[in-house]
This record gives C-alpha cells, structure tokens and sequence, in this order.
C-alpha cells in the first residue's frame, strides 16, 4: 500500500569520511506521519556522528526529505553495502515499514610504493583510465616552500617522475603502486602564484576508480596540517571544474582524456630532471663514437709500436735492471711505512663512540615517553606510524617525519626537556633528562 519513492547516495569528503544521504518522496495524497529513517551499518567498519535514527513528524505529498548520515570508515571501504529501514504510519495511524535497497559504499585509502615509470610512459598511462582533481588557494606560503612540503609528504610513497617550471608554475609528476594490490596511481601537482594566493592543483589518475578520493584526501589532509604548521591559511576550495581548466591550460594531457577524447602533451620550459630515456640514447650515442674511435686509436698504436721497437731492443736490458732495483727500493720503503703506521695506531687510544638512544613514534605515543641520558647523548626517533609528525622542544624542531623517517638530536646541556608534535598536538608530551 505504501507508495514511497526512495533514493540512496553518498559522496567522500575532503577529510575521508562519508556522508550518505537517503531521499524519500511521498508520493501518497495524503500526509505521512511519525517518519523513522534507520541506517544498518557495520560499526566495526564506520564511527557515526550522531544518530542511526533520523526523525521527521509530518511528510507532505511531493515534497521530499532528506535523511544525511556521516560516517567515519576504520579502514579501507570497499564493496560495503549500506542499508535502511523507512517507517511511517498513514491516516488511519497504521504503521508500515519499506526496506531500502542497499548501496555499496567505497572508500579506500591505498598503501602506496614508488612506480619507477619514466615520463614518456607516464604521460600516456595518464591519458587512461579514471582521475579525480583538487584545488587549494593558500595564503601566507611561497611556491617553493609549498613545493617542498609536498615533496616531503609524497616521499617513499610515490616516485617523483620529473619536475618542471613553466612561467610562474611548478609541475611535479608522481607516481605509485599500490600495496598489495595490482592498481597504480598518478599524480601531476602544480603549484602556482595567482593574484597574491599560493594555488595548489592536484589531478590524480588510476585503474582503480574507488581509491582516487583516498588518495587525494589523505595528501590534502597531511598538507593542511603541515601547512598550518607554518602559519599558512587555506583561503577557499578551487571547484573541480575550475581545476580542471587550470590543469589542462598549464600541462595539457594531465587530466585523464577517456572519454573526452586525448589531449596532446606539450610541455615547455628548462627540465629539471631529465628522463631515464634521454640518459639512455645519450649512452647509446657515446657507445657508437668510442667504438668509431677505438679501431684508430688501435691501428695509431700499433705503428707507434714498430716504429720504436728497434730502439727499445738495445736498451731492454737496461730497463729492467733499473726497474728491479727500483722496485726492491719501494719494497723496503713500503714495510718501513707499514710498520711505523702500525705502532702509531696502537699507540693512539680509540674515540669513544657516541651513546645513541632510540625512540619510536607508534601508535600516536612517544615509547619510551620519559629518558633519563648522560649530557652528550643523541636522542633519534623514528617514526613508525603512516601519519606524518614533527617533534619540537624549546630548543630543537625536527622536520617533517614520514613513516619509517629517522631525526636526531645531541643534548649537550643539563636540564629537562619538554617535547610534543606540532600536528598531533593531542598526543602524550615526552620528556628528555639530562644529567651529567
């Protein structure tokens, strides 16, 4: 007897989480009462913000309601299906129940590798397959010192494939594979001035359509969190349309074309970074002119030989009773040298080598959280997590540490030091004694 109209949809935000929203028309001529829209999901899989149960009292004919769930995913979501229970109670105040379908729900945050690609072969992988692109303006940060924040999150995970300067934009060609998996993933990033404000434009490209807004959102988080670190502000979202026209006007070809039609590639500009294919043909051609010289140099070698074979027939003998005596005098230079080196280093008293202590940053905690060291003492942490951190104190500040990153620092002065992360400010302080 219900006669609802239901509609299910879902978009990933720029933090990675999910908002699924479930559309209901009544398409009744009278108003429906007393309204239950119940989301059924995995909580081992999502954290909900707020409440499974959406409420609405009263639903007029042809107007529609919209029930928005946010959800927060534990992990990489894929083929997730995602379903709802809609009650409602009619005139008669007889309640009735609809089952919405269910719909699958992704949301994957790929491990990444470097993919050693060079750019010719990049440039056509990229024309295939799906893409996704993003946009930044950010205030208060340079080009270069945001180019650098970027190579810094991309390090160890994606292979930095070439890097180039047109006009007043920076161009940098990334590229992975995943973990695990049979999926690759591209990324061109360009960095521009524009009217005052640092622009950052991203356009990711892959086999695997699920994994691109993972990918872009788990860069875009750690770069707000660094650049907010060095007081740069976000100063509006550049829309994926705008994106789009920026992209292909700075490097045609970057934004995947199936579909569309292909765009040709024409980059200009100094190349910082040559290709492995020009250091190829430059060694092909190096190979051929040495093989075109060697057969002369061999033939000049040989005349020269038989022209002075004559001379050196009458003086063969005195050659090699002056080369034997020589080489008695090096003989007997060398074991004197030998020896005096040899009592030299046993008389010299070896350097201590420096105390080392090890920290590691796992699981957002500082282990151990408390040292007590001798002044002298390097401090190295490593960081075990794939979150980026940055360790500072009064007196010291590392630079931005990526999964498996090593940073050290000497505590020369008696005192106690206090230290956090700049981006995880929430994590546990540790503490650094120096004694004497």
């Amino acid at each position: 007897m219900p006669d609802l109209e239901i509609k299910r949809c879902y978009d990933v935000l720029p933090n990675n989480k999910i908002r699924f929203g479930i559309k209901i028309l009544n398409n009744l001529d009278f108003a429906i009462s007393d309204v239950d829209v119940i989301l059924d999901y995995k909580v081992t899989n999502f954290d909900l913000e707020g409440d499974n149960n959406q409420h609405l009292d009263a639903l007029l004919p042809t107007v529609p309601y919209l029930a928005e769930f946010i959800l927060k995913p534990l992990g990489c979501i894929h083929n997730e299906n995602m379903s709802a229970t809609v009650s409602f109670k009619d005139q008669q105040l007889q309640k009735h129940t609809l089952e919405m379908r269910p719909k699958e729900v992704h949301c994957i945050s790929p491990f990444l590798k470097e993919k050693f690609i060079p750019r010719a072969e990049f440039l056509t992988i990229s024309k295939t397959g799906f893409s996704e692109e993003r946009g930044m303006n950010y205030e208060g940060i340079t080009v270069d010192k945001l180019e650098i924040f970027l190579l810094h999150i991309c390090k160890n995970r994606l292979y930095n494939v070439g890097e180039f300067s047109i006009e007043n934009s920076k161009i940098i060609y990334f590229a992975g594979d995943e973990i695990g998996g049979k999926s690759y993933y591209l990324l061109t990033a360009i960095v521009k001035e524009y009217e005052g404000l640092t622009q950052l434009l991203l356009s990711a490209n892959s086999d695997n359509r699920y994994g691109l807004n993972g990918f872009l959102n788990e860069i875009m988080d750690n770069l707000r969190h660094i650049a907010a670190s060095a007081n740069a502000r976000e100063r509006g979202i550049i829309n994926k349309e705008q994106a789009i026209n920026i992209i292909d006007s700075i490097a045609p070809g970057s934004v995947s074309s199936a579909g569309k039609g292909a765009g040709s590639v024409n980059i200009q500009g100094e190349e910082k970074k040559h290709g492995k294919d020009e250091g190829r043909e430059k060694e092909k051609k190096l190979e051929s002119e040495k093989k075109e010289i060697e057969p002369q140099k061999e033939s000049k070698k040989e005349v020269d030989i038989k022209r002075k074979q004559k001379v050196r027939s009458s003086s063969k003998n005195k050659f090699f009773a002056v080369a034997i005596i020589l080489g008695l005098l090096a003989i007997a230079t060398f074991v004197y040298m030998s020896y005096s080196n040899t009592e030299q280093i046993n008389l010299t008293k070896p350097e201590p080598k420096p105390h080392i202590v090890y920290v590691e940053i796992k699981g957002s905690q500082f282990n151990p959280i408390e040292l007590r060291i001798a002044q002298g003492t390097t401090v190295r942490w490593t960081n075990m997590d794939s979150t980026m951190h940055i360790i500072k104190g009064d007196e010291f500040e590392s630079s931005p540490l990526n999964k498996r990153d090593i940073w050290s620092y000497t505590f020369d002065k008696k005192g106690t030091y206090n230290y956090s992360c700049t981006i995880h400010p929430y994590m546990p302080h540790g503490k650094v004694t120096v004694m004497d």
